[in-house]
């Protein structure tokens, strides 16, 4: 039942999103949104294993939002800023309320918005610091953030150096949406810090 009911949240998560997405845009085409929808609820179940139902709630909001967004940055790399604020609040409720947990997340909410935004798009900041609640709320460690950002860069450095969209300078020949990269690490580093792939199956 547990694992049904974070298939649940996760799907409403993504309909919540897409709903407002739709409103925005005024479009009909939701069949391509609801599949998303249906891979939220799914991947929503992964995190059954997690201690403590509110975490794994709100791993399947977080989960689903990503994901949301990773499809809409990769289908037209505009997301609408306002699609974080709610994932955001409901994360911060599961944060360890800790001098040291608070100004990690500060100092991470700084570098991404005051420097790293300069080198990817605002929305990309938006997605690190709501992935770094959740890190902050699985006990992760600013590192663990850190850790986090080189995963994600190195997996679009590695696939688009493969797809030969890397100059010799280094940088990206076309410009190539970044939230998908960060939600693969995510997933990545939200597993290896809850123990790895077997607390799944707890």
């Amino acid at each position: 039942m547990r694992i049904l009911f974070l298939a649940l949240v996760g799907f409403l998560t993504a309909m919540i999103n897409i709903g407002f997405v739709i409103w925005v845009e005024k479009t009909k085409d939701i069949q391509q949104y609801f599949k998303i929808a249906l891979a939220a609820g799914i991947t929503g179940m992964l995190f059954c294993g997690c201690q403590g139902t509110a975490q794994q709630i709100i791993l399947c909001i977080a989960n689903a939002t990503l994901l949301f967004t990773a499809y809409i940055d990769f289908k037209t790399q505009e997301v609408y800023r306002v699609i974080w604020i709610i994932p955001m609040v409901i994360a911060g409720i599961g944060i360890p309320r800790t001098k040291e947990t608070a100004l990690n997340l500060t100092i991470f909410f700084i570098l991404q918005f005051f420097l790293f935004s300069k080198f990817y798009g605002k929305a990309d900041s938006f997605c690190f610091c709501l992935s770094a609640e959740t890190i902050a709320m699985s006990n992760g460690q600013l590192l663990d953030c850190l850790i986090h950002m080189l995963i994600a860069l190195f997996l679009m450095f590695a696939i688009n150096l493969y797809k030969h969209n890397v100059d010799k300078h280094l940088k990206l020949k076309k410009p190539e949406p970044f939230i998908p990269y960060i939600y693969v690490a995510w997933i990545l580093i939200i597993f290896w810090i809850n123990g790895g792939m077997r607390y799944v199956f707890l």
